[in-house]
């Protein structure tokens, strides 16, 4: 049975296939964990038979209800889990609370070929550590016994004050609620999103932002959860502008525009997504897609062949897609992905 599950967001794919291919060459198993949110019994049983799980994270990592599934129920089996970050973004708090002590390895910035193999030499020092040993990492957390302390004598103020604490506390705590309520609604929606529930996903992210309106998180899963064009570009250009640095919204946007048939500021927002995150195969190969579309082809072969260079798998996995531009075009035949 294999002994390591890798869990990551369908946008990591790339990534995923190049820690996977790491463990295939060093001889150690791996099991894909569901994407399905809703997935329950299907993620339990994969996380029965694992002895580590490798999580890839990344921004699209906070929103997916599949990657939360499995790092919950990692952590309720008290399963070792490793990090792997594949860009700059923190987990997310439903995810972040799992991930506790959670050793974290950095592959963003396109370090990943460079890290692969740390990966796969703490992840077989994982499987054979007890579990109880994760433990002992330090979370900052801790307390005193009051029992013990000596009581002062109470005197008028320290009554005031005490009141007034108390009634800080209740606002807390009723602030405490609320975002837990608001957090809870969010993880319904990306959960129902996962399932294509659009319409359920909606309606719960709605429920969110009612709340929290500054949550570009949120605002990114919203334009996902649109049935049309408009509200999926509009809600997008919000998580943008509370999050300029939001590569995902930026490229999710320009998917929208392009199909929109807005050809040109598709391109921009592709463009302005890989300045963030450079080393995306996947957003290489779509920019080149517009720019096949907008009649600049040697563009379109750079980004196609700096695909190739970042991704092996990209010719294949972009093949369908160029030949139905090229053919809704009248382009010969020819091979985008050849060095010249």
């Amino acid at each position: 049975m294999p002994p390591v599950l890798l869990a990551f967001a369908p946008a990591d794919r790339f990534a995923a296939e190049t820690v996977r291919d790491a463990f295939a060459r060093s001889g150690v198993g791996v099991d894909v964990a569901p994407q399905d949110g809703t997935a329950r019994s299907a993620i339990a049983a994969a996380i029965t038979i694992a002895r580590v799980v490798v999580i890839v994270h990344s921004r699209a990592a906070n929103g997916d209800a599949g990657m939360l599934r499995v790092a919950e129920a990692a952590a309720g089996k008290r399963l070792p889990m490793i990090v792997v970050r594949v860009d700059e973004a923190k987990p997310a708090s439903g995810l972040r609370s799992f991930l506790r002590g959670a050793p974290s390895i950095d592959a963003a910035g396109g370090k990943l070929p460079q890290r692969v193999k740390g990966i796969v030499v703490r992840a077989k020092q994982a499987a054979g550590i007890p579990l109880g040993d994760a433990e002992d990492v330090d979370d900052g957390e801790g307390g005193i016994d009051i029992m013990s302390l000596d009581r002062p004598r109470l005197t008028p103020a320290w009554i005031v004050a005490g009141v007034v604490v108390l009634g800080a506390l209740g606002v807390l705590a009723w602030r405490g609620y609320e975002r837990a309520a608001t957090q809870s609604a969010f993880e319904r929606g990306v959960a129902k999103l996962a399932a294509g529930d659009l319409d359920g996903a909606a309606a719960d992210l709605d429920r969110a932002l009612a709340h929290r309106p500054d949550w570009a998180d949120a605002w990114r899963q919203r334009g996902f959860a649109s049935r049309d064009r408009a509200t999926m570009i509009a809600s997008f250009s919000r998580a943008i502008a509370l999050d300029p640095r939001d590569a995902a919204a930026l490229a999710a946007r320009g998917r929208a525009r392009f199909a929109n048939g807005d050809v040109g500021r598709a391109r921009d927002d592709l463009t302005a997504a890989l300045a963030i995150v450079p080393g995306n195969a996947e957003w290489h190969g779509e920019r080149g897609l517009f720019e096949m579309s907008a009649g600049d082809d040697d563009d379109a072969v750079r980004d196609f062949r700096e695909c190739a260079r970042l991704e092996p798998r990209c010719p294949e996995a972009f093949a369908t897609r160029i030949a139905a531009v090229a053919s809704a075009q009248g382009k010969p035949a020819r091979d985008w992905f050849a060095a010249p």
